[in-house]
């Protein structure tokens, strides 16, 4: 049985719908649960605007240009001795700042060296624990009976006693004030360092060892001489307790018969005293 034949006027229309869906892919739309395969209709773009040619009657911008009366002949240039070639000169150098000086304008040695003396003496005022009007040797006078002899202290030392009894100067309120605080015992034995405060802490040796360890931490200087070190750590705890923060720099002389406990109890060869602040450390 032969396949009906469609007629030539169908197999054009089938040709032509066909190259129409190469040429414009149908979009898939699924109506309900069939895919619908139709071709999309065709979208109509807006045409592209045509770029006219300028008027000719339209003129072009002027460019600015300055009026006659701004503009500044050019001053003659002058030689001067300053920029003279082969002479330099810092003051006028491009790259000095008037905040920044030469070699040449450094102040001389002995005004540094006088300023450093002034500010020794400065320092020594400031460090003073008692008044003008005491008598230093008053104040230097064993009352607690745990001093070291007179020969072997310096000038300026003086005896725990001395904080309770003698008129005193900024530091030495600041240092009798926090005594009175943290004494354990206040009033019951004759000298501080026999206070519950110094034999369980201050001069304890496991706290000394701690706050030696903590300044070599902070300061990266390490730990050579142990006696040293937990005496300098008993100092230390001694001004940090009573005190408190004095700054940078700044240093309280403390009393003798301290100092003379300490050193019975880490002894060394030589001693260094109280020092003075060092520049870097101001």
């Amino acid at each position: 049985m032969s396949m009906p034949v469609p007629p030539p006027q169908a197999k054009a229309s089938n040709e032509i719908a066909l190259r129409g869906m190469m040429t414009n892919p149908p979009e898939k739309r699924y109506v309900g649960q069939r895919l619908d395969l139709s071709p999309s209709p065709k979208r109509k773009h807006s045409p592209m605007p045509i770029p006219h040619p300028p008027s000719p009657h339209i003129r072009p911008p002027i460019p600015h240009r300055p009026s006659p009366l701004m503009i500044r002949p050019p001053s003659p240039i002058t030689p001067s001795p300053i920029h003279s070639p082969g002479v330099h000169h810092a003051r006028h150098s491009p790259m000095a700042s008037p905040h920044h000086k030469m070699d040449d304008e450094f102040e001389p040695i002995e005004q540094a060296m006088a300023a450093v003396a002034k500010m020794r003496i400065r320092e020594e005022v400031e460090q003073q624990v008692f008044s003008l009007k005491v008598d230093q040797e008053e104040a230097a006078d064993c009352k607690c009976q745990c001093c070291p002899p007179r020969s072997t202290q310096e000038a300026a030392d003086y005896c725990c006693n001395a904080l309770f009894t003698l008129d005193l100067l900024k530091k030495g309120k600041l240092l009798r004030d926090g005594l009175m605080r943290k004494l354990k015992e206040p009033g019951h034995h004759s000298c501080i360092v026999k206070d519950k405060l110094f034999t369980t802490y201050i001069m304890n040796e496991a706290a000394a060892l701690s706050s030696a360890e903590t300044f070599s931490m902070l300061s990266g200087e390490p730990i050579t001489d142990d006696n040293k070190a937990l005496r300098y750590g008993s100092y230390r705890l001694f001004v940090a307790t009573s005190v408190g923060h004095l700054g940078k720099g700044v240093r309280i002389r403390l009393p003798s018969c301290f100092i003379h406990a300490v050193r019975q109890k880490w002894p060394s060869n030589t001693y260094t005293g109280f020092a003075q602040s060092e520049i870097n450390d101001i």
